[in-house]
């Protein structure tokens, strides 16, 4: 299993990270609500490559 490290900011302040935490998830790639959500938006409005690295697409 690949261990993937997190700055502090991004484990327990980053509130992308914290909703997909709350929901059981190690990241927002695996939540069906990926594509809309407004917290992702942040990130993926200026940078599409993002939504597909959280898809799996390489």
């Amino acid at each position: 299993m690949l261990m993937k490290r997190f700055i502090a900011f991004c484990d327990s302040l980053c509130p992308i990270r914290k909703c997909a935490r709350g929901r059981g998830y190690e990241t927002c790639g695996a939540c069906c609500e990926m594509e809309s959500c407004p917290k992702l938006a942040m990130i993926t409005a200026n940078n599409r490559q993002a939504l597909s690295n959280l898809k799996g697409e390489l």
